[in-house]
C-alpha cells in the first residue's frame, strides 16, 4: 500500500473519555491565539491532543500497532485513525474512535476492504480513503459510509493515494501515479470529471483544500507548496510535510525539522510566521481539532 510503513494487524483502541469537554471546544475559534488550540498527533505509542504550546497534553489511544493520520470528524468528537501493524499480523485498516467510548471500530473490517489514509466529508456522513480490495490489482480512491457500509471505488486505472473532501463535498482532490511519479488529481465526489492538476517529476502528495476551497497545500519533494484550487498559482511555503489546514483558515500545520528543533511546526498561508508548534515532542501528523457542537 502506498506509504505503509508495516503491514495489518488487530489493534485495541482506549479512547479518553475526559476529552469530552469545553477545555477541548476552541480549535477553530478565529479569536483563539495559536498557542491556545488543538491539535491532535502521533507519538511513537499512540495519538494524543495538546494545545500548539504543549499544554495540556493527554492521550486519546491505546494502539498496540502503529496508528497515525488522525483525522477530526466535523464535529469535533471523532477521529479516523490509520493502523498498520506487524509484518504477516491481519486486522489493521481505517479504525474510527469516538471520545469517551472504550474501544474503536476497524471499519476495514466492516467494508471489508484493505484501506488508509481516511478523510471525512464535511458533512460527516461518508469516508474517502485509500483503499484495495482482494479482487483489485492496486489500491485507489474508495468512499464508503461513516459506519463502514457500502463501500465504492472511486478513481482510477493507477495506484491512488491521500483523497481529501472540498469544503462543499462535491469534489476529492487526491495524489495518483499515472505514469512517473505521483501527481495530483482532482474529480468530483462520484468519481466522474476525473482532471490533472500538477504534472511534475517531483512526489506530490497530501493535498488538502482550505477552509474557503480556494486554496490547495501540498507536499512538494521535502517542501510545501500551496497553490488555487484550480491548480494555477502554486508557490512554494517552506520545508515540511502532511499538511492541515485549521478549521478558519489562519494557520498551516506540518511536520517539519528534527526532535531538537521541534518536529511540527506552523505556518501562515502566505508563508509567513513559521513556528514550532508542541515543543520537544517526537511526534508528526498533527491535525487541528474542529470547534466541538
Amino acid at each position: 500500500m502506498p506509504g505503509t510503513r508495516c503491514s495489518w494487524a488487530l489493534s485495541a483502541l482506549v479512547i479518553c473519555a475526559a476529552l469530552v469537554g469545553p477545555g477541548c471546544e476552541s480549535g477553530g475559534q478565529k479569536n483563539v491565539p495559536l498557542e491556545n488550540r488543538w491539535l491532535a498527533f502521533t507519538l511513537a505509542n499512540g495519538v494524543y491532543l495538546a494545545r500548539a504550546d504543549g499544554s495540556g497534553m493527554k492521550r486519546l489511544t491505546y494502539v498496540r500497532q502503529f496508528e497515525y493520520q488522525p483525522d477530526w470528524s466535523p464535529d469535533g468528537r471523532k477521529l479516523l485513525l490509520r493502523v498498520d501493524a506487524a509484518d504477516g499480523k491481519p486486522g489493521g485498516g481505517v479504525y474510527l474512535a469516538t471520545l469517551g467510548r472504550r474501544r474503536a471500530v476497524n471499519l476495514s473490517k466492516v467494508s471489508g476492504v484493505l484501506g488508509g489514509d481516511p478523510d471525512w466529508s464535511p458533512d460527516g456522513k461518508q469516508i474517502a480513503f485509500v483503499g484495495k480490495r482482494t479482487t483489485d490489482s492496486h489500491f485507489g480512491i474508495y468512499v464508503m459510509n461513516a459506519d463502514g457500509s457500502n463501500p465504492k471505488r472511486l478513481a482510477t486505472a493507477w495506484e491512488s493515494q491521500y483523497p481529501d473532501w472540498s469544503p462543499d463535498g462535491r469534489k476529492i482532490v487526491f495524489t495518483g501515479v499515472k505514469n512517473v511519479g505521483f501527481d495530483l488529481y482532482v474529480m468530483n465526489a462520484d468519481g466522474s470529471g476525473l482532471a490533472q492538476m500538477t504534472r511534475s517529476a517531483e512526489e506530490e502528495n497530501w493535498p488538502t483544500w482550505s477552509p474557503d476551497g480556494k486554496k490547495i497545500v501540498y507536499s512538494f519533494g521535502e517542501v510545501l507548496k500551496v497553490m488555487d484550487s484550480d491548480g494555477s498559482r502554486s508557490m512554494v511555503l517552506t520545508d515540511g510535510g502532511e499538511p492541515s489546514w485549521s478549521p478558519d483558515g489562519r494557520w498551516i500545520a506540518f511536520d517539519c525539522g528534527t526532535p531538537e528543533a521541534g518536529r511540527m511546526c506552523a505556518i501562515r498561508p502566505d508563508g509567513s510566521g513559521r513556528t514550532t508548534i508542541l515543543p520537544g515532542l517526537d511526534g508528526g501528523f498533527p491535525a487541528w481539532r474542529p470547534p466541538a457542537e
